[in-house]
């Protein structure tokens, strides 16, 4: 699920972020960014984020795909400009895909 974000004059998107690590069944160590909170009236939530899409894993910043946690921070970061257009792609996270 992609969302074009605008942020706000103080370059808020309006939702928050958070990075784990969990262990995968192979033994495997796999980091995500997920998301926890989104604000209401936010920029996030014009872009038609809600409460639905609480604990989905940030996948992508302006279609960069990324492996880790400081890769999607620092994408994130550079888009942390007053009135800055962006897109995120979220997805669910499910057995199939961790």
């Amino acid at each position: 699920m992609k969302f074009t974000i605008t942020r706000d004059s103080n370059a808020d998107a309006g939702y928050m972020i958070a990075c784990v690590s969990f262990k995968l069944s192979n033994g495997l160590v796999k980091d995500a960014i997920l998301i926890y909170n989104i604000n209401s009236n936010s920029p996030a939530s014009i872009a038609g984020m809600n409460s639905e899409y609480i604990g989905y894993e940030l996948i992508a910043v302006n279609d960069v795909f990324a492996s880790s946690c400081d890769e999607l921070k620092k994408l994130l970061d550079s888009t942390k400009k007053p009135n800055n257009t962006f897109t995120i792609e979220l997805r669910h996270i499910s057995a199939k895909n961790v």
